[in-house]
């Protein structure tokens, strides 16, 4: 069965900023799911509690930083399911920073192929 994929993306946040998206989506959604988040920037604090809740962190190079990571999310996540769209079954992109999850979505929203935001 495939998984579920929640993406966002974050730049410059300290883990007090984003805790509450990642820690509900561990209590909610993790078991159904995957968390794939692009950073730049994020602090070393972050970085470590993310990684101990499973979420995969993929660093944005340096050389790309220039760009306001806001404007450009779209194209660091279609780059990623152009590479891995085979492994997951519902996509939601996600705001981090003001989102956070009150039960599973993925048993909320029952179409497939579709791309999901919030």
């Amino acid at each position: 069965m495939k998984r579920n994929i929640v993406m966002g993306a974050i730049a410059h946040y300290q883990w007090y900023k984003v805790e509450n998206f990642f820690l509900s989506w561990k209590k909610y959604c993790s078991e159904t799911s995957d968390c794939v988040i692009f950073v730049e920037n994020i602090s070393d604090v972050a970085r470590k509690c993310l990684l101990l809740l499973g979420v995969k962190v993929i660093d944005i190079p340096p050389s790309e930083c220039v760009k306001y990571i806001n404007d450009h999310r779209y194209e660091y996540y279609l780059e990623f399911l152009k590479n891995n769209r085979e492994n997951y079954d519902k996509i939601l992109l996600c705001d981090i920073r003001d989102s956070v999850f009150q039960k599973n979505i993925f048993e909320i929203v029952k179409e497939k192929d579709f791309i999901y935001v919030a």
